[in-house]
């Protein structure tokens, strides 16, 4: 017998997709975890108050607790006039809660509590305003994490948020019920339970015969929605989150352009060398460190190792391939230069792209500097990740695998196809 919202035991499933594209299992260095809304559930008694209105809390801690990403999900216009058996489906299909996030290592808590709230324009108008606030301030942390998480000051004011918002929803006017428990309905997962690109989690309460190997996703019009024994689950309350594993960042770095600056340099130089527009002497001085910096290719080869492996939004595995790629094309070009063969860089080039893009070694001293640059990367960067993540969770950045594992950054991989 399905229960109403409020009702019930409550429970956290977790559901994988029939389909998945592998069976890797989430690990800090190598991956990015992302948090979706998908929908909520609430069946509605009869007897429910028409003067009532839904919304929604998300904590997601992460990196053994020293990251906390605090959103209001917003409000839930419910339609009382449905009948028993329908659900009220809440229109927040697919809402970004945790942009891309560099794992760090270490256990992600979720935490959700869900309420009911008196329909009032004042607690409306909070609730509608604290939403957007509330996540723009958790993309603005994500986007600007350091190597040892996000800054403080937004950190702060998320909390500030979420504090504001109880504040004023504990005026007893407002009230609230729970339809979670008032504490929210918790859920903790570590790195080897997140299997493949997408796993779900199903925040539920209600009916407590619902056996967890009978729920899927399924897409209803363009939703996709938890179904129970291949029927959309109609029962108590239920909040759907996509976890997402991603292999490479979706977004773009401000130094981006830099990068793509320095290439072109090296490319000039390596044409007006071989057109004998420019000598040899004039064309090795660009590979000269200066006192200023920011004159050669060197000096800004430099930088820019520098700024990316500071980087904290990018996995070590993803800035090591930036950082790889850009001094392998700093090397190859001085060694053209040295010998005057310009096809030492561009056939040295051109294997190399060819070997990543296959997840094969590269080889010869190219390969090995390539490496070398990621484990640099990856030793400076070991004391940010969480203490206690044992190595099997860790990425591995040595031989075979750092270069079977680069094959998964085609967006990286295309734009470094081109000399």
């Amino acid at each position: 017998m399905p229960k109403f919202a409020g009702e019930g035991t409550s429970r956290v499933y977790e559901i994988r997709p029939t389909e998945f594209q592998d069976d890797v299992k989430l690990n800090a260095g190598g991956h990015y975890i992302a948090v979706d809304a998908v929908a909520w559930g609430l069946l509605i008694d009869p007897k429910f108050k028409i003067d009532r209105t839904a919304y929604g809390t998300i904590e997601i801690a992460l990196a053994g607790g020293l990251e906390n990403y605090k959103a209001v999900l917003g409000t839930f216009e419910l339609d009382v006039d449905l009948s028993e058996k329908d659900m009220n489906i809440a229109p927040i299909f697919d809402i970004p809660i945790l942009p891309d996030r560099n794992y760090r290592g270490g256990p992600i808590v979720f935490n959700i509590s869900l309420n009911f709230i008196k329909k009032e324009p004042t607690f409306l108008r909070i609730l509608k305003s604290a939403a957007k606030t509330s996540l723009n301030i958790v993309s603005g942390m994500v986007e600007t994490a350091g190597l040892k998480g996000p800054s403080q000051i937004l950190t702060a004011a998320g909390k500030d948020v979420i504090d504001g918002v109880n504040e004023v929803l504990s005026d007893d006017r407002s009230k609230i019920e729970n339809v979670f428990a008032k504490e929210g309905l918790k859920k903790g997962l570590y790195p080897n339970e997140i299997i493949g690109s997408e796993t779900y989690l199903l925040f539920h309460k209600g009916s407590d015969d619902i056996e967890e190997k009978d729920l899927s996703i399924n897409t209803q019009g363009k939703v996709n929605l938890p179904f129970y024994k291949n029927s959309l689950l109609k029962d108590g309350a239920w909040v759907l989150l996509k976890i997402r594993r991603n292999n490479e960042y979706t977004g773009v770095r401000e130094w981006f352009s830099d990068t793509r600056i320095l290439r072109g340099r090296i490319n000039d130089l390596l044409n007006d060398f071989f057109s004998r527009f420019i000598s040899k002497e004039e064309a090795l001085k660009s590979f000269e460190l200066t006192k200023s910096g920011k004159k050669t290719i060197i000096d800004e080869f430099i930088r820019l190792r520098s700024i990316i492996r500071n980087d904290g939004v990018l996995t070590e595995r993803e800035a090591g391939f930036y950082i790889g790629q850009l001094q392998m094309r700093v090397g190859q070009a001085l060694q053209a230069i040295k010998e005057e063969n310009k096809e030492i860089y561009t056939n040295s080039i051109e294997r190399a792209n060819d070997a990543v893009s296959k997840g094969r070694i590269i080889d010869g001293v190219i390969g090995e500097e390539f490496e070398e640059e990621v484990k640099s990367l990856a030793d400076i960067r070991s004391s940010t990740l969480v203490k206690d993540t044992t190595l099997e969770h860790i990425a591995s950045f040595s031989g075979k695998n750092l270069f079977n594992s680069l094959q998964y950054l085609p967006k990286a991989i295309k734009d470094y196809k081109t000399l």
